[in-house]
């Protein structure tokens, strides 16, 4: 509702005007009255009202000079005299002054009630025109800015948008995380949210750039950035439960530079696959990027690694590889799709390296269809690699579950599976978390052969196996069960069988 105030030092008179008409059928509402001049001006000062309605001749301060005050300080309220005396330099006065009607005392209620209407709809015209005009001026503002962000403009043209002291410039870009449909709907939604609850508090610009919210702060210390931006990010939360992904771009310093920040911030929006879930907000100072490339990136080895821990069950390495894994993929520049792709691949290869080792395990594993459909529809890096712990993990408890509990078992187990690599005693030591020297006694007090004479006896029983089925040659085999040099597994084989591998084949066929 408008609102009004009474001035008049007649008592029965402020009262007769507060009940002469029902003034909420006007839509306005008695904020106030004053009881003479100075009262009038000091309750103008305060309550602002809308339309006043004020005696002309008071103590202390005459109703005329109320008015001129009023209007020198700026205020732009309605005026309605209702005043006995209709003496012409009085009328004269309030026409300068602007009066909207000069009313004599007593008031006939039709009177005012017309002049109360009038009152009202030149009101609400003058806030029509005035609402038309900011909205004008604020879409010229934020089409000059927008041009700005992505440098389509001569920064010459937009003197005087930016005060001479704005001299540190940083863009960020709110992202709504889920597909949504009425995106335009939402983005007004947030900049109403941010307008209504931070633009008067700090110096900073709000609007919509390619579809999405930007905010531009400036003059802005780094912390202050980050506070307010968490603000907004729980403020959409709470009250339009969405989440958003937000990218702050570069910190610029000058009018001809903001693009740079805009830029920025927009490249770092595209990799939030990477962030969410960790952060929902990325600075472009804090990250560093495009450090890894494909070449660099060894994926064999961390499925080699992985596919160790999974077997013996070591969910802290595990852990700790997917973590180097999603490091690796921080400093990269690999698209979102990629990223999939080269983690539905690991899991995939992992599954048919250890189906190979454990024929059991080929009706636990899911499709591989199915593998890379639920890392494709996973939305963020971090989801993926709880994805990939929760299998492995399962995996390697799987696996364990088919062994005994008893360690040595374990690696005995591991060696029976692994006996074609390149085992090591060191190598075992460290992925079973012993010292060397401490696993080689333990083994040989559990064996009563020494670590390479153990692998050698079940290198050579496999090799056996693969001589009687005659299907290779011996170079083949050798290379199969863990010898690289052929006359090397000559020599290890009579060394175990007590013939060479020929003539081991002629006496099996023999017997």
């Amino acid at each position: 509702m408008l609102k009004v105030l009474i001035v008049d030092d007649e008592p029965l008179v402020r009262e007769g005007l507060k009940n002469i008409i029902p003034w909420e059928d006007y839509n306005f509402s008695i904020c106030g009255e004053g009881s003479d001049g100075r009262d009038g001006l000091n309750e103008i000062k305060q309550l602002k009202p809308d339309l006043v309605l004020i005696d002309i001749k008071m103590p202390g301060l005459p109703g005329i000079e109320v008015m001129r005050q009023a209007r020198e300080q700026g205020y732009q309220c309605k005026f309605i005299i209702l005043t006995g005396y209709s003496d012409f330099q009085y009328a004269k006065s309030s026409i300068e002054l602007g009066v909207e009607s000069y009313l004599l005392k007593p008031i006939d209620e039709d009177e005012l009630i017309e002049n109360v209407r009038k009152v009202a709809k030149q009101i609400e015209e003058e806030q029509v025109i005035k609402m038309h005009v900011e909205n004008s001026e604020k879409y010229m503002r934020e089409a000059i800015i927008r041009d700005i962000l992505l440098s389509n403009v001569d920064i010459e043209c937009v003197n005087g948008i930016f005060n001479d002291e704005c001299s540190v410039f940083r863009a960020a870009i709110l992202d709504i995380v889920d597909s949504i449909k009425d995106r335009d709907k939402i983005n007004n939604e947030i900049i109403k949210l941010i307008e209504d609850n931070f633009i008067r508090l700090i110096n900073l610009e709000a609007l919509v750039v390619d579809n999405k919210v930007c905010v531009l702060f400036i003059n802005q210390e780094k912390d202050i950035v980050i506070d307010i931006l968490k603000k907004i990010s729980n403020n959409i939360e709470s009250y339009l439960n969405k989440e958003v992904f937000i990218s702050v771009g570069s910190v610029e310093n000058n009018c001809e530079s903001i693009g740079n920040s805009y830029r920025t911030a927009r490249m770092l929006g595209d990799k939030k696959f990477i962030f969410l879930g960790k952060t929902n907000i990325v600075l472009a100072d804090d990250v560093e990027t495009n450090t890894i490339s494909i070449g660099n990136f060894d994926i064999e080895k961390f499925e080699q690694e992985l596919s160790t821990y999974i077997e013996i069950n070591d969910e802290e390495k595990i852990i700790r590889i997917l973590d180097r894994i999603e490091f690796n993929f921080t400093k990269s520049d690999y698209s979102a799709e990629m990223i999939k792709s080269i983690c539905s691949n690991i899991y995939v290869k992992i599954k048919y390296n250890l189906i190979d080792n454990y024929d059991e395990l080929e009706d636990y594993f899911p499709m591989d269809s199915y593998i890379i459909q639920q890392v494709y529809k996973m939305d963020r890096l971090s989801s993926i690699i709880s994805y990939l712990h929760k299998e492995f993990t399962c995996i390697g408890t799987k696996i364990c579950n088919s062994c005994s509990g008893n360690v040595m078992k374990r690696i005995l187990s591991y060696i029976e599976k692994n006996y074609y690599k390149d085992l090591k005693l060191e190598t075992l030591a460290e992925i079973f978390n012993y010292n060397s020297a401490y696993l080689g006694k333990i083994f040989k007090n559990y064996t009563n052969e020494t670590f390479n004479t153990y692998v050698d006896k079940v290198r050579i029983e496999n090799a056996k196996k693969l001589l009687l089925e005659n299907k290779l040659k011996v170079y083949k085999i050798s290379e199969k069960v863990g010898y690289k040099n052929t006359d090397y597994f000559y020599g290890k084989f009579k060394k175990y069988v007590g013939v060479s591998p020929k003539e081991f084949i002629k006496q099996e066929a023999y017997n």
